[in-house]
């Protein structure tokens, strides 16, 4: 398995857009359509557009995506076990898009690291009825392919969790990102594999501090 490619494109650390939102409206009771449904007879253009706006809008969980808003500086360790311990350190930005819904996280080896690495992760919330789960997607100048992952915010250690698959060799392997973003200045994130089941071992260890 290629774990290397696999925890950088994760160190970077998808989800559906406005008209997904707006699918998804119809699926929740109002008032003058059959089965709980709106009646989009009896409404204008201007109403489905603002019903699309409203369902579509970021909501208080995307909050905690801010984290990963603005200019950082990356140090961290990657190991594949005892003695085959490697460090780096890399700089990244990350910025809001599409009006807020998500945030992008962009990376890049600092001047002479090798290999030089590049990263975009893709953070969001997913809103739906039925799912409340916050994400992440993620590609990197390793490989080819992408991963995601979802998970939870736990208010009380102010941790955010997410969980994801990798299909390698045949072999679904779970691996989790963990974040603790309690101080406003710096956060740490920790890439963890699934060994075998139910023992995790942690495979990278970072710290992301903000430039001031």
């Amino acid at each position: 398995m290629n774990n290397r490619k696999l925890c950088t494109l994760l160190i970077a650390a998808a989800s559906l857009g406005a008209l997904a939102g707006a699918a998804a409206s119809r699926t929740q009771p109002e008032a003058g359509g059959a089965g709980g449904q709106p009646d989009f007879s009896k409404m204008s253009k201007d109403d489905l557009i603002k019903m699309m706006e409203t369902m579509s809008a970021p909501v208080e969980q995307h909050k905690i995506l801010e984290a990963f808003i603005g200019d950082f500086e990356l140090k961290g360790t990657f190991s594949m076990g005892p003695g085959l311990e490697m460090s780096w350190e890399s700089t990244g930005t990350g910025k809001k898009i599409i009006g807020g819904r998500f945030v992008e996280m962009n990376t890049v080896s600092k001047p002479g690291s090798k290999p030089v690495v590049e990263t975009k992760a893709v953070f969001g919330y997913d809103s739906r009825p039925g799912h409340g789960k916050y994400t992440l997607w993620g590609i990197d100048s390793m490989g080819t392919y992408s991963v995601s992952a979802e998970g939870d915010y736990n208010a009380e250690t102010k941790t955010l969790e997410l969980l994801g698959t990798v299909n390698e060799g045949g072999r679904d392997v779970r691996f989790k990102q963990v974040f603790n973003i309690a101080d406003p200045a710096s956060h740490t994130a920790q890439v963890l594999f699934e060994m075998e089941p139910g023992k995790w071992a942690t495979v990278v260890d970072m710290k992301v501090t903000r430039k001031k």
